[in-house]
């Protein structure tokens, strides 16, 4: 539709994007809360234009503390600008 999308995976307990897409599962949204300077390295083009996706990553203690220091916020604010649309599969 015209319309620049990131499909991300935030579901970081049980990811399913990665298998969904054929993608590999890391770097994601995991190594993307311990290091948001990462952020285009990890968003893979999607099958159809304008859609992107942002698998879940290796889940560690270091993702779980960004989720608990509001980085996943941080990380979605910093993305933003790039997209109109951020589409989060989440549990």
């Amino acid at each position: 539709a015209g319309y620049r999308t990131l499909l991300a995976d935030a579901d970081l307990r049980c990811p399913s994007l990665h298998a969904a897409f054929d993608l590999p599962l890391a770097p994601g949204v995991c190594e993307l809360l311990a290091d948001p300077s990462r952020a285009e390295a990890t968003v893979h083009p999607g099958p159809v234009p304008g859609l992107h996706l942002l698998p879940a990553g290796e889940y560690s203690p270091l993702a779980a503390a960004g989720l608990a220091r509001r980085r996943l916020q941080e990380l979605l604010d910093g993305l933003r600008p790039s997209y109109d649309f951020i589409l989060l599969d989440s549990s």
